[in-house]
């Protein structure tokens, strides 16, 4: 039966509410069945105040009213000031005539031992003395039920709790944000103000003011109340900003409700001294602590820790865990301000907090790699906080001790765009002044820091190597070998990397040896060195398995899946693959789980099933996105892009190309996989100057055979535009069977279909088939040697305004790192030059920075 049906009207004392109740139905629907059970004769619903206890409580008697004969009566005990007072206030609500001689506890039992009614008790946390007879009540009177809100449990061995939490409010921004309650709430609310506003003006400042308050109803009521005078995105700014803000101007709100501070203020006015001491020290950890953080920090022993989680002013979680609502957070951390304790707190602190990083360090290698990871997870925004008052005191040893196990967690987690934010504020705080010597620290951070060029990592390579620091000798070559690689420099990435496993080797460091290997496979992937990249494979999965490392598990599953699809077996790619997504799915690491769903994509086009293409790719854009990996939503893309295609969507193949490589930049593999989309497009709109142009840069930049021969049923198109009919069955022929051929796309692509069809008539079946068949036995090096012979690059640089020598001579320099400066150095010309000479270059290849000036000319084939 529905249980609003069955709500009695408004009667006994139950006094009418002048606002709507909104949401919580479920909450209603749980608490009514729990006071079905015969055994729970007193519940007690406790949650800080504002919390919306009382109006949860008043629905619950309002609907619960018909089953008890005798009634629901709501005894208000805000006003009481001692719990001798309550008796009398219960006879009085009952309406029970009292006698001079009569003891008034006995007379409520007796005449309560006869009734089937409820007694709502509202705020009680103040008369705590009075529980005593709140369980006399129930012993004497089994057919009653006992209805209790109080900010602090009663502690009776008859007491059931309910903790009521805020409402439910979005947690980032999604299409049904109207379904959440706290949302309604404040629509409400504010169109009781303002008839006439709409969400849809005001949608991200709601979400963030419902956020920053976790839904708590009166503080919700209190923030919509100023949209008369404020828009939403100011109100939400002075939440954050100051906590006097949550005030009410209504005449008829009772004091303890006119703001935030009222309510703070009577639940600390209820603390002991050890518990006000405990609580402001408690306001400065961030997102969360646990008992032996709460221990060393605030020094809060277990009583004390119970007592105020029993007050409601800290939550307990099921694993443990306590928070404090960032509302009293805010509360506390004020009073620790004005007792002169906040820096004393802080600097605990943030040394608890860089003791447990440093301990996390050797465990986030190994085999509790996962727990640990969660363990960060869990206090990140401590980590955080800690790490910003290390750097704000110049604490040193602080930061080094947090720096190696921030780095990781970063790259495991998915979180490398803070981590990297907290490096770069890091470089910032500790770059030496001009003439004086760095302190140590700050190599170590800069090598970890977003940089634009090269000249960062090498200053914090050198400042390793003098200190005779192998280790960051090790990862900083490890990363200028990174750095080297993504921008076609493969030689000198090579040596770096290599140079990084062979310390890693001698230090007999696994982990960064492992690592090393990672990367060195996609290096030898890129330049096509199978030999060598199945070599590192092996030797990192051996590194991977000793040492329990499901990270680098994830990696050479990863690589092993896409050295598969390049040697054309699509089935073991997709083994591969699919194991590597369920790994980085368990083990929360979202960019990876998102890198190999985006490359089961690819796979899935290369079959020819585009639909499970696109679904793949929409899994992997829905992740990206939330992550902010643009690298990886740049990949997305190059599927997109790919499927557009053979779905001849031309133009929109050449706008996705476009959307792509602004983001993968200046990752020169997947400039590639952009090229070829280009070269498609070009090949679908007849476009063949510029197809042949594209498909020259790419046998010029491209060595992996897998990848070449996607190339090959392009070049065919172009040569039979040329009349070269029978050359271009045989590539045909060469294409669709080539050993490592993914020929799945091939057949599904309309384009290709109708070039076999216009092959055959024109030829004649006989001399076509001879083609294909001859084809078939083609090397593919010797007809890559051809192709490049006949495509005559020289004479095509498709630019308005060709380039001049010496633009092309700072054009090669800009592509390899240097800077103007040292361009300038090099060539012995000024400063200034170099810059008008950069300048001219970007307009001619339109192009808006540095980066995007040597992709471009990549992509035109004016660079290698």
């Amino acid at each position: 039966m529905d249980r609003k049906a069955e709500a009695a009207p408004i009667g006994y004392n139950l006094s009418h509410q002048t606002t709507s109740f909104i949401g919580r139905e479920q909450e209603i629907e749980d608490i009514l069945n729990l006071l079905d059970h015969a055994d729970c004769q007193l519940l007690t619903l406790t949650g800080p105040g504002g919390i919306g206890k009382t109006r949860l409580a008043l629905e619950v008697a309002r609907r619960i009213g018909h089953r008890y004969a005798d009634g629901v009566y709501f005894i208000p005990l805000q006003s009481l000031r001692s719990a001798d007072y309550l008796p009398a206030a219960i006879i009085h609500v009952l309406g029970l005539p009292v006698h001079a001689d009569s003891d008034l506890c006995q007379q409520l039992q007796q005449y309560l031992s006869r009734r089937r009614l409820v007694l709502f008790f509202d705020n009680f946390e103040h008369l705590l003395d009075g529980t005593g007879l709140i369980a006399d009540l129930a012993a004497a009177a089994p057919e009653i039920k006992l209805l209790v809100t109080s900010r602090e449990a009663l502690n009776l061995h008859e007491e059931w709790r309910w903790p009521v939490q805020g409402l439910p409010f979005p947690h980032a921004e999604t299409e049904d944000i109207e379904t959440y309650s706290a949302i309604r709430l404040f629509i409400e609310r504010a169109r009781q103000i303002q008839p006439d506003f709409r969400l849809a003006e005001h949608r991200a400042a709601v979400i963030r003011i419902c956020q920053q308050l976790e839904g708590i109803p009166l503080a919700i009521e209190l923030a919509a109340g100023w949209i008369r005078t404020l828009d939403c995105d100011t109100i939400a700014h002075e939440i954050q900003k100051d906590l006097d803000f949550l005030t009410s101007r209504e005449r008829n709100i009772p004091e303890r409700h006119r703001s935030m501070r009222a309510v703070y203020n009577h639940s600390w006015r209820l603390l002991f001294e050890d518990e006000r001491r405990v609580f402001q020290n408690l306001s400065v950890f961030h997102g969360g602590f646990t008992r032996a953080a709460a221990e060393t920090v605030a020094t809060a022993s277990l009583t004390v820790l119970a007592a105020l989680v029993d007050k409601s002013l800290v939550r307990q979680d099921a694993a443990d865990r306590y928070d404090i609502h960032e509302l009293l957070r805010q509360y506390g951390a004020e009073l620790l301000a004005e007792y002169g304790e906040a820096d004393a707190v802080a600097a605990r602190h943030a040394r608890y907090f860089a003791d447990f990083m440093d301990d996390c360090q050797a465990q986030v290698k190994g085999p509790q790699q996962l727990a640990v990871l969660d363990r960060i997870e869990a206090d990140f925004e401590n980590i955080r906080a800690a790490w910003s008052y290390a750097v704000a005191h110049q604490a040193y040893p602080l930061v080094e001790r947090m720096m190696d196990t921030l780095t990781l967690f970063g790259y495991m987690r998915s979180r490398f765009v803070e981590t990297n934010a907290l490096f770069e504020v890091a470089r910032d705080a500790f770059a030496p002044a001009p003439g004086d010597h760095p302190h140590p620290v700050w190599g170590r951070v800069l090598i970890r820091a977003p940089r634009a060029d090269v000249t960062p990592v090498n200053t914090a390579l050198e400042m390793a190597q003098h200190q005779h620091n192998d280790t960051e000798t090790a990862f900083c070559l490890k990363e200028r070998g990174i750095y080297y690689a993504y921008r076609g420099q493969y030689a000198h990435a090579f040596d770096d990397l290599q140079n990084s496993l062979n310390i890693y080797r001698r230090l007999e460091d696994h982990f960064g040896m492992a690592t090393a290997a990672a990367n060195l496979i996609h290096l030898t992937m890129v330049t096509g060195d199978w030999e060598a990249a199945q070599t590192y494979i092996e030797l990192g999965m051996r590194l991977a398995l000793g040492i329990g490392s499901l990270y680098h598990q994830y990696w050479f599953l990863f690589y092993a899946g896409w050295k598969a699809c390049y040697d054309g077996c699509l089935a073991d790619a997709e083994c591969h693959l699919q194991e590597a997504v369920t790994l980085a799915k368990t083990l929360g690491f979202r960019v990876m789980a998102a890198d190999s769903v985006g490359s089961l994509g690819f796979v899935a086009f290369l079959r020819g099933d585009f639909e499970q293409s696109r679904a793949w790719i929409i899994e992997d854009l829905e992740t990206t996105t939330q992550v902010k990996a643009p690298g990886e939503q740049g990949f997305a893309r190059i599927v997109l892009g790919h499927l557009a295609c053979v779905e001849e969507r031309y133009h929109e193949a050449k706008m996705i190309a476009e959307e792509a490589l602004a983001l993968v930049q200046p990752n020169q593999a997947r400039e590639r996989f952009i090229i070829r989309i280009l070269a498609m497009a070009a090949c679908g709109l007849g476009d063949f100057d510029q197809a042949r142009h594209h498909l020259r840069a790419l046998l010029v930049q491209e060595t992996r055979p897998g990848t070449r021969l996607l190339c090959i049923p392009l070049w065919a198109i172009l040569l039979a535009h040329e009349g070269r009919l029978q050359w271009a069955a045989e590539l045909l022929g060469l294409a669709f069977t080539h050993p490592a051929s993914a020929r799945g796309w091939l057949e599904h692509w309309p384009l290709l279909t109708r070039l076999r069809a216009q092959l055959t008539a024109q030829l004649r079946e006989e001399t076509f088939t001879a083609a294909w068949g001859r084809g078939s036995q083609l090397d593919l090096d010797t007809v890559i040697e051809q192709l490049l012979v006949v495509s005559d690059v020289q004479t095509r640089q498709p630019l308005i305004e060709p380039l001049t020598d010496r633009e092309l001579e700072i054009l090669r320099l800009v592509a390899d790192g240097l800077s103007n400066r040292a361009i300038a150095e090099t060539l012995t010309i000024v400063e200034g030059t170099v810059k008008t000479h950069v300048h001219n270059l970007c307009q001619k290849l339109s192009a808006s920075n540095r980066t995007q000036l040597t992709a471009r000319a990549r992509v035109l084939g004016i660079l290698p």
